[in-house]
């Protein structure tokens, strides 16, 4: 008897936990999943890239990176973000070294990208005509470039 009362309390208390959490994932989780210092920096970004226009995101295929690139790419969706990964030396640069890889130049063609974001440390520039460093992100250490490509 004992017993059932425990199991039917279990029950119940994972039942109400059950639904307190498919409520918060799918009601307030999609409005909070980018962190507001980025959703700033896109809606500034947006402005100076032109509606329809594809948007080039170079990093690196190492954590923070990884995740920082996807969470780039959903907050400018439906805008497309072609993710590049470079796997760099784990030695640090004095000067941006420049990503002229034929696959790069492959993607840029492909999608007809003229504007990119690059993230390291340093940045790796695939080529800008110039750029602007980003505000710094919370939870990411290294520079962030936003600029357009070179022709």
């Amino acid at each position: 008897m004992a017993a059932a009362a425990v199991f039917g309390v279990s029950v119940l208390v994972g039942v109400r936990a059950f639904r307190a959490d498919l409520r918060l994932a799918f009601q307030s989780a999609p409005l909070f999943a980018i962190p507001p210092e980025i959703e700033s920096q896109v809606s500034s970004l947006r402005a100076r890239i032109p509606r329809g226009e594809s948007l080039l995101y170079i990093g690196n295929r190492t954590p923070p990176d990884t995740w920082f690139s996807r969470l780039w790419q959903r907050a400018f969706y439906p805008t497309r973000v072609v993710i590049f990964e470079l796997e760099k030396s784990p030695v640090k640069l004095d000067l941006p070294s420049p990503a002229r890889n034929a696959g790069l130049e492959e993607l840029k063609k492909l999608y007809n990208i003229r504007y990119a974001i690059c993230a390291g440390n340093p940045p790796t520039d695939p080529g800008l005509r110039s750029h602007s460093e980003l505000a710094a992100i919370p939870g990411y250490p290294y520079q962030i470039w936003f600029g357009e490509l070179s022709p």
